[in-house]
């Protein structure tokens, strides 16, 4: 019957016109299984060696579920091994499906856009996008399985709880012909994360698992936005400081003398509180807080010229005392 069934699929093209099926067909089922659809192909329908391209979905299989007990997984996506001359190369394009829900278990569902190659010269390219608020961003681990390194994502980083997934898009092996699988954590070793950044938008805007966010540049230092090159904006809004300067013209504040302001200028060659320019170059600055201190610094010198121009008055009142005798 498998014979029969295996002609009559690969004469289709020829005879297509031709050929009828009474009823639903099913391909990889078990023998309990009924079709769902008039095609049920267990397991993906694939084309071409050694490159193949998973027409309808090809199910990995389902997860553990950790939060039950169960122990936790890694899904392999490629070898990241290269297993002789010529450098043969391995690779996906697609899209990455996590799902589940019933009447019985909440609703999720991942999804990712997956794009990864290693090839020519040991060059690996490995791009994992989320696609929707469900997806949550994933780490790209180096781990080795059986002896051969491979590029995998941790299965409890993506749901604690059992999850299907299935991969949609080509895929080629030419290193070890092993589709993506998914494996017990303890079955792998050497587990280093390979990439904690993905792609927002192609080489030029990055994110990482915390949400920070980097614009020509993959390294936001753990700032939620790190800009690698000048901006311009036509406005900016800075939250406001907790402790504004306003204090300064308080009668309780006490300003430094100006004898004593110019012996700290004298040694230190800045302004008290001010940061020098070893610090400045070497951890840039706070704008918010740079600002409240530059005001701070024009406070202290508007009650200078103030406390000045009053002893200048009394002064000047003084000397006229004394030309008017």
């Amino acid at each position: 019957m498998k014979k029969f069934l295996f002609v009559c699929l690969s004469l289709m093209p020829f005879a297509l016109k031709a050929q009828k099926w009474d009823g639903p067909v099913g391909i990889g089922l078990k023998a309990a299984e009924t079709p769902f659809s008039a095609l049920d192909v267990s397991g993906g329908i694939a084309e071409g060696r050694p490159g193949r391209v998973f027409v309808a979905p090809y199910v990995i299989g389902w997860s553990n579920d950790v939060t039950g007990g169960q122990p936790d997984q890694y899904l392999l996506l490629m070898p990241l091994a290269d297993a002789g001359t010529g450098h043969p190369v391995a690779g996906l394009s697609g899209t990455l499906y996590m799902s589940r829900g019933t009447a019985t278990s909440y609703n999720f569902n991942g999804e990712y856009r997956v794009s990864m190659q290693r090839a020519y010269n040991n060059n690996i390219s490995l791009t994992l996008v989320p696609q929707n608020d469900y997806s949550r961003f994933l780490k790209i681990y180096s781990v080795k399985y059986q002896g051969v390194p491979y590029a995998a994502v941790k299965i409890s980083e993506i749901l604690i709880s059992s999850c299907l997934i299935s991969f949609s898009g080509h895929w080629w092996n030419q290193l070890n012909g092993e589709k993506p699988r998914l494996v017990a954590a303890t079955d792998v070793t050497e587990t280093t994360v390979f990439k904690s950044t993905q792609p927002v938008f192609g080489q030029f805007i990055s994110a990482d698992a915390s949400g920070n966010i980097g614009i020509g540049t993959t390294d936001t230092k753990g700032y939620k936005l790190a800009v690698g090159g000048v901006i311009i904006a036509e406005r900016m809004r800075v939250k406001a400081m907790a402790s504004w300067p306003d204090y300064v013209f308080e009668n309780s504040y006490q300003r430094p003398s100006l004898a004593a302001l110019d012996r700290y200028i004298n040694e230190h060659k800045h302004l008290p509180e001010i940061p020098a320019a070893t610090e400045v170059a070497a951890k840039g600055i706070d704008v918010a807080e740079m600002n409240a201190l530059l005001l701070k610094k024009i406070e202290e010198l508007t009650l200078y010229l103030i406390e000045e121009h009053k002893r200048n008055n009394e002064l000047e009142a003084q000397v006229k005392k004394l030309l008017a005798k």
